[in-house]
């Protein structure tokens, strides 16, 4: 029995939110994304996996900083050191697309490391003695030659029709691909994994969407364990990776750990009857001394706009990690929108909406459309 541990889309990148660490000269934004990495290092390392799985989007951009560079070939030095294998799956964000270039993690696959395995440009399946990794990294149609993604989507479903699972060993998928539940009724031209085809593997390791989400109802063993940091407020949710437990063995299970992350607070003010005086004391009265090394977003409801100046002084004297602009959600008053209708539409086209949204009989509109007419040219005339 043995263990594997799997995590994605680390998106290591020098943000630039947080200020810079006065210890150590770096972004903290970007702090916070390697702490969250080494925190999952750390727990694979301490509960003593045998493999450990990358599945795409180590960086968030294809030439990363050598700063970047550096701590995250620190980190997987750890793993080796601990004897530990990793395998390393690319996603879009490693690459650029093009024939023939390099991905963001390819250095390590020429420096022949012990123990690392990159796949990056080409399928490949990594056989160990007692587990199968089959490794489906992230491919654009340029690098396969195809015209469009719909020829794409076809190699991609053929190779897993083809794939071949190996006996008496744990076999597991690893790619960095949408499922077909993914964007379910958006118009996206994105390559999809199908269910059907994913359902023949004992564990699918899932990189490419940032949130939670596995697949057992659908009758797939696995799925996405999301980033394991926060990087904006569209994540604010808790983040984990999986630990699989007694792998090769009839009780295999997949244990959810959860990951500590930076505090994300967002404060909605209705301000639609209050000045910014008001919004001010609501601030000061309800997060005084509970916001320090918080990323915080405040949304206010109000008819127009103030000047949010005296908001920032306030967050900054809470020491806040970091603060995005405030999010103004701005609603007209019933005066206001009667003025901008009367002022932008003419009578009869105001007449012609309330026929067509009105449920009456469609072939009066017509002679009801006369009707106001005649009677408007009559009051013009002062009849």
């Amino acid at each position: 029995m043995f263990k594997i541990a799997h995590t994605s889309d680390l998106g290591l990148k020098n943000w630039n939110y947080g200020g810079t660490d006065p210890e150590t000269g770096l972004n903290k934004g970007f702090l916070d994304a390697l702490k969250a990495f080494a925190h999952t290092i750390t727990e694979g390392i301490e509960r003593k996996v045998k493999y450990f799985i990358i599945a795409g989007d180590i960086n968030e951009e294809r030439n990363p900083e050598m700063l970047l560079v550096e701590k995250f070939s620190e980190q997987v030095q750890r793993l080796v050191q601990a004897g530990i294998q990793v395998i390393i799956v690319c996603g879009n964000h490693d690459l650029d697309g093009a024939v023939g270039t390099s991905t963001s993690v390819s250095y390590l696959k020429a420096l022949k490391l012990p123990l690392v395995h990159v796949v990056d440009l080409k399928t490949e399946v990594l056989e160990f003695k007692d587990a199968v990794f089959h490794c489906l990294p992230y491919f654009t149609k340029n690098q396969l030659g195809h015209e469009n993604n719909k020829e794409l989507q076809q190699y991609l479903d053929n190779w897993l029709k083809k794939d071949k699972l190996v006996d008496g060993k744990i076999n597991l998928l690893v790619s960095h691909y949408s499922v077909e539940s993914s964007f379910y009724g958006l118009e996206i031209d994105e390559i999809r994994l199908k269910f059907e085809l994913m359902k023949k593997y004992d564990y699918v390791a899932l990189g490419h969407i940032h949130k939670y989400e596995m697949f057992f109802k659908q009758g797939v063993n696995g799925g996405y364990c999301g980033s394991p940091y926060i990087k904006d407020f569209g994540e604010n949710f808790k983040k984990y990776f999986n630990i699989l437990n007694n792998c090769n063995t009839e009780d295999m299970s997949i244990e959810k750990v959860e990951i500590p992350s930076r505090e994300y607070v967002q404060i909605d003010i209705d301000a639609l009857d209050a000045a910014l005086s008001d919004v001010l004391e609501i601030l000061k009265d309800n997060f005084t001394d509970k916001l320090e090394d918080t990323a915080v977003k405040v949304r206010i409801k109000t008819y127009q706009r103030f000047n949010p100046k005296p908001i920032y002084e306030f967050l900054r004297s809470q020491k806040v990690f970091h603060f995005v602009p405030v999010h103004w959600d701005v609603v007209q008053s019933d005066r206001e929108m009667k003025l901008s209708v009367t002022s932008s539409t003419s009578d009869i086209d105001v007449v012609t909406q309330y026929l067509d949204n009105t449920k009456v009989d469609k072939s009066w509109i017509p002679k009801l459309k006369d009707l106001h007419q005649e009677l408007m040219h009559e009051v013009s005339q002062g009849n």
